[in-house]
């Protein structure tokens, strides 16, 4: 009996034996497998793409509806393209919320070297319509490529297929909302550069630039020359003066061609609208030109709370422009803001504010509950807390409509966090605030924060001021009163 139950023992370990050693070969084969089909794949062929943004040749708010599109697959073997197909899905949603799709057969083309193979993207880009309906981060478009083939001559894997290639592209515009720049001849001479700030990366450019002037004071185009290359790691275009131009006022339209965006066949061209001031001001987050050397200025804060503190305020111009600049230790968040009021003293004209009770929840979204204003001429109130608005010097001639330039300031990613300043710089165009030599201009800048309080929702509280001799603010902050003639004072030169 004893034997009988060692015999059976030896023969269920000598089963056990035998499976491990089946299963062991079985995973050796997998993992050769594996090997041999990475090998395979390499010598017969296969596309990639690291393109998982495609940055489009506009800006938000353009129609690029129509234009040509294309994203390129890389192929790491010569290939034939007659028998390929393409198929996608086109996913979007509009201002209704709805998630809609459409899947169709795509088109594609190779190139001439038949090294790359490109994927018409017409079908997403037809829906950019400059509408915002639905806007280009609510637009996907997953697509797979097939039947491409290997096309060496010579060997061995000539005329067999590539694997299936699949990806899901994004989009968003390759360029900046609202792109106008202002560079200044203080000093121009040839070989100065300046640059052009993009969302995307750029591999290429076209050299030359064509010049267009606007009918400025003696300037034309035989008198200025630039050309345009790619910054090193190709986030901006870089312009260089071929001529001095030091000194020179005019404006200039920059036609530059040839740009090509990461991933895209065809390349792209642009225009840019450049005002070229001999003002010695320059909105780049930093104080250090001459022009702010002769501001008028004032330190008398009111200081209450960290992160929200106005040191000094900063108010000159050039005879187009009024500057506006602040200093401080600031940090806000998504619906913090700071406010500048700006009154004209030879302005006689209701602009619709002034002798006006205002409250938070209106279209000027006031620091306050309750804010009173007298004799206001200009207004801006500006969120650099918001993600979309942060680390950006805002800029305009009204209270809702603003240009924007990039500046030195830290970016808030998201709405959980704050955007921390030191600096922020506006201009004014002396022509909205009616403003001309000699009158005398009152300036007012306040810091606030959002009240998150369930029993004050949707509620300003003023942090700071600047000067505080024109405010009257509540002791919780949730009221300012705002006396303009106490504001600071700065004649127009």
């Amino acid at each position: 009996m004893k034997k009988m139950i060692l015999y059976k023992t030896f023969t269920a370990l000598a089963a056990c034996a035998s499976l491990l050693l089946a299963a062991g070969c079985k995973q050796l084969q997998d993992t050769l497998s594996t090997v041999q089909q990475e090998d395979q794949d390499k010598g017969i062929g296969y596309a990639t793409c690291d393109t998982k943004v495609f940055y489009y040749n506009g800006a938000e708010g353009d129609s690029v509806k129509g234009e040509n599109a294309y994203l390129v697959l890389n192929l790491n073997q010569l290939a034939d393209a007659e028998g390929a197909s393409v198929a996608y899905t086109l996913e979007y949603k509009m201002d209704d919320g709805v998630i809609r799709t459409a899947s169709n057969k795509g088109e594609g083309d190779i190139s001439n070297g038949k090294t790359k193979y490109y994927v018409d993207l017409s079908p997403a880009i037809n829906l950019i319509d400059g509408s915002g309906n639905p806007a280009h981060g609510d637009i996907s478009y997953a697509f797979s490529v097939t039947g491409l083939k290997n096309a060496v001559q010579g060997s061995e894997h000539n005329g067999r297929t590539f694997p299936k290639f699949s990806t899901t592209v994004k989009f968003a515009p390759l360029f900046i909302k609202e792109q106008e720049l202002i560079v200044s001849t203080k000093s121009a001479l040839e070989g100065t550069t300046f640059t052009i700030p993009l969302n995307g990366k750029i591999t290429d450019i076209k050299s030359d630039v064509d010049v267009e002037i606007s009918g400025d004071e003696g300037v034309s185009e035989s008198d200025v020359g630039f050309t345009a290359s790619v910054s090193g790691d190709g986030t901006e275009i870089v312009i260089k003066t071929i001529k001095d131009i030091t000194g020179k006022s005019f404006t200039a339209t920059l036609n530059i061609s040839g740009i090509k965006a990461v991933g895209v066949k065809d390349s792209y061209v642009r225009q840019f609208n450049v005002n070229f001031t001999s003002s010695s001001i320059v909105l780049d987050g930093v104080l250090d030109e001459d022009g702010w050397a002769s501001a008028a200025t004032s330190t008398d804060s009111y200081g209450t709370v960290n992160d929200y503190n106005l040191t000094k305020l900063y108010v000159t111009d050039d005879g187009q422009y009024l500057y506006v600049a602040i200093e401080g230790a600031l940090k806000f968040w998504k619906d913090d803001r700071i406010t500048l009021m700006v009154a004209n003293d030879a302005s006689d004209e209701d602009d619709g504010i002034s002798n006006t009770t205002i409250s938070s929840d209106n279209n000027f979204n006031l620091p306050a509950t309750t804010s009173t204003f007298t004799g206001l001429d200009y207004y801006l109130s500006h969120h650099p807390g918001d993600p979309k608005w942060a680390g950006i010097v805002y800029i305009g001639t009204s209270g809702s409509d603003y240009e924007n330039k990039n500046c030195s300031s830290s970016q808030s990613p998201d709405e959980n966090t704050a955007a921390e300043l030191s600096v922020v710089e506006y201009r004014v165009p002396l022509s909205s605030i009616k403003a001309a030599t000699g009158d005398t201009l009152q300036v007012f800048v306040a810091t606030s924060s959002y009240s998150w309080n369930e029993e004050v929702k949707n509620q300003e509280f003023v942090q700071d001021c600047i000067p505080k001799a024109a405010a009257l603010i509540s002791g919780s902050g949730a009221t300012l009163a705002v006396d303009m003639s106490k504001a600071l004072k700065y004649t127009v030169k």
